[in-house]
């Protein structure tokens, strides 16, 4: 037996390394640096390039231009904004519609003139605060309290000096120009630039005083964080892709001076071999130049005895350049979050099926915004509004009960039209009659409250009656056996019966 076991294959107890494809190393993978570091590291000596980069291409380039108003349609609307309901009650559980209905009027008699300078209208700041996330990454809201009661006052982001780093002791520190808890990374308060414009001010701005100390309380700090302990925030769909976005407006330059090349007709005259004297005599002395023809339409010029004439031929335009272009608007469209069709404004090669599929996807982008805005603007502003209004006495509600209007809210943001209207209204008609969803659940898709459509509703019937009109429907009047779809009498009986 021990002379058999020399021929037999023994088992290789070392088993295979378990690797990721994606760590691996080699000659593939050598060009492939990547390093970990702090969300805020990464950003320290980064942010300003990329925020000035971004607002270059917002000023001179036509598909971010184009991104922007996609954006703000697609998510305000046209000067819709965002609709407010209150929703308090009474101690025996009822709508409490007069506190209610004092408090809508009041904000929305306060969005005419919100901001310190009088300027703008809360609409306006709504598409104001989309644009800036998009373009700076993030949005300074300062509260400012004044004889007319609350203020906003919106500063840019280069207000807070993404270079001040500071240890303050107690466990603060200053990270970004925000000054935070180390331990639970919770904001204290912001240190504010006055001058960030100036370079003298950058420059000293190493001992910043307490004038320049806004409580976190008086300050909203809007953006979008990626990482857990993120300070700031970054214009990150544009980060992603300005790149693509450069490459393609270098290229339709580049294509637009070789076709623009190409279509002047350039041409050359040659001359036979050896004969240098022509040329020679343009060159000898400070002032020698080269001979030049011009061309005209319409004219037929003779060439000197011995001489050729030679065009050059640019080949442009180039016959590619559309699938290039595409295909570059194919990559930017999917890192911005919106359609080909919709930034690239072609629709020669796009199908109902694909549209529709890339507008509900577009959609529901836009939808994640205004759900960003609302939780971390809309709300925290009226409630910092409600409680001025209430101590000012401009609204007059007791302090005590300040938890009874201010939590019960809905802000609803503009609505979509159907892609295919029909079968929505069909489907509408079939969860509100078997209860899986209510009116106001169908009205939010076009953006309307119920009581004002309840309010539109009993007006058309005021004025029908006021005019002698006999409507041809009476809306929730009829109603129909779920099963049968006959309409009931008064008696509950079906009308066939």
């Amino acid at each position: 037996m021990a002379f058999l076991d020399r021929f037999r294959r023994k088992k290789n107890k070392k088993t295979g390394k378990r690797n990721f494809t994606g760590a691996n190393a080699g000659r593939l993978f050598n060009d492939w640096k990547a390093t970990s570091s702090s969300p805020d590291a990464e950003l320290e000596n980064n942010l300003k390039i990329l925020r000035d980069r971004c607002r270059d291409l917002a000023r001179n380039n036509p598909i971010v231009q184009r991104y922007f108003q996609l954006i703000k349609q697609g998510t305000i609307g046209n000067g819709q904004g965002f609709k407010i309901q209150v929703h308090s009650r009474n101690d025996d559980g009822t709508l409490d519609d007069f506190d209610n209905d004092l408090i809508e009027r009041s904000w929305y008699q306060w969005c005419q003139s919100p901001e310190v300078s009088n300027t703008y209208t809360m609409p306006d700041i709504y598409n104001m605060i989309v644009e800036g996330l998009a373009r700076d990454g993030e949005v300074l809201c300062h509260y400012i309290n004044t004889k007319e009661g609350l203020k906003l006052s919106f500063l840019e982001p280069d207000y807070l000096d993404s270079t001040l780093n500071k240890e303050l002791g107690n466990g603060r520190c200053i990270k970004m120009g925000v000054e935070i808890d180390k331990y639970t990374q919770k904001p204290l308060a912001y240190w504010i630039n006055r001058d960030p414009y100036s370079s003298t001010v950058v420059a000293n701005y190493s001992n910043p005083s307490k004038e320049d100390r806004i409580d976190a309380s008086e300050m909203l700090h809007l953006y979008s964080p990626d990482r857990f302990g993120q300070t700031r925030g970054y214009p990150k769909k544009l980060a992603s892709t300005m790149t693509a976005i450069k490459w393609l407006q270098d290229f339709r330059l580049s294509e637009l001076v070789a076709s623009k090349a190409a279509a002047s007709k350039m041409a050359f005259i040659k001359t036979p071999a050896g004969d240098s004297m022509t040329t020679e005599a343009y060159l000898d002395g400070e002032a020698a130049t080269m001979p030049a023809m011009n061309f005209e339409p319409a004219t037929i010029d003779i060439l000197p005895q011995g001489t050729d004439i030679e065009f050059a031929n640019w080949n442009h335009p180039n016959t590619g350049v559309g699938e290039f272009d595409k295909a570059m608007l194919r990559t930017i469209a999917s890192g911005l979050g919106v359609s080909y069709a919709s930034l690239s404004n072609d629709l020669t090669q796009t199908s109902y099926s694909s549209a529709r599929v890339g507008l509900l996807d577009e959609r529901d982008s836009y939808k994640h915004s205004q759900s960003f805005i609302i939780e971390h603007f809309c709300k925290p502003v009226y409630k910092k509004w409600l409680e001025m209004a209430i101590i000012s006495g401009t609204l007059p509600l007791p302090m005590t009960r300040y938890e009874k209007w201010a939590n019960p809210i809905e802000f609803s943001a503009r609505g979509y039209h159907s892609v295919d209207p029909l079968k929505e209204a069909q489907a509408n008609q079939l969860n509100l009659t078997n209860g899986l969803s209510t009116i106001q659940d169908v009205l939010n898709q076009s953006g309307k409250e119920l009581s004002q459509h309840f309010s539109e509703l009993d007006a058309q019937a005021g004025l029908a009656a006021k005019m002698g009109i006999d409507l041809a429907y009476e809306p929730y009047g009829t109603k129909f056996n779920a099963q049968t779809g006959v309409p009931f009498d008064e008696d509950g009986e079906d009308d066939a019966s």
